[in-house]
């Protein structure tokens, strides 16, 4: 991934998203539709994985579902040059 994927990058928000928040299996569905949109098909043939990030990762609101949605796809782990602390705007 690329530096500075947001919380929205990885799990887009919104009314279309919000009625499904506590549908895991159906909120997994928009993971990182905007920024990968074969993500999640390729996640599902992989079996479990990884995903690299640049700097930044994770950046925006605070949002479990953007770390509990790539969880249900199976990935494991995310390795990133740097994290966003929870709210930050850069």
């Amino acid at each position: 991934m690329r530096d500075n994927i947001s919380t929205d990058d990885i799990l887009p928000g919104g009314a279309q998203f919000l009625p499904l928040r506590s549908n895991i299996p159906a909120i997994s569905e928009f993971t990182f539709r905007y920024v990968d949109s074969g993500f999640v098909e390729r996640a599902r043939q992989a079996g479990p994985g990884v995903i690299v990030g640049g700097k930044n990762y994770g950046q925006g609101s605070s949002r479990e579902h953007a770390a509990i949605a790539p969880m249900y796809l199976g990935i494991k782990v995310v390795v990133a040059r740097s994290f966003a602390r929870t709210g930050r705007y850069d």
